[in-house]
């Protein structure tokens, strides 16, 4: 059973538990070949189960990353150097981003990045 688990898992592109116990009834019906003791085991198979017997099989892959969930982490993200703007050097820019939405950010709009040189 593991097998057919470990084969399906791969063929779906890697999917957690609970998402597999729904497309499993569908995969398992194209396996050819497969026992129908099987089959009945691997469509009966609970998430948590799929999620203990793959976890063998998912050890060492690529972790996502995790994405920062307050204003503060993101700022502690991004380096920022607040100096004064008087400077001569060149390099030092003010960048910004406006949102063309028309206030309702749930449709299609534009994004504008205008980045100015401070010592121009």
């Amino acid at each position: 059973m593991v097998e057919v688990l470990t084969h399906c898992w791969r063929e779906m592109e890697q999917p957690c538990g609970k998402r597999m116990t729904g497309m499993l009834p569908l995969w398992v019906g194209h396996l050819a070949g497969l026992d129908p003791e099987v089959r009945a085991q691997v469509v009966a198979v609970s998430a948590a189960t799929i999620d203990r017997l793959l976890a063998p099989v998912k050890v060492g892959g690529r972790k996502k990353p995790l994405v920062p969930r307050s204003d503060g982490a993101i700022k502690a993200l991004v380096a920022i150097r607040a100096e004064r703007w008087a400077t001569r050097e060149v390099g030092w820019t003010e960048v910004d981003t406006v949102a063309h939405c028309g206030g309702d950010m749930g449709g299609s709009f534009i994004w504008s990045l205008t980045s100015v040189e401070i010592s121009s």
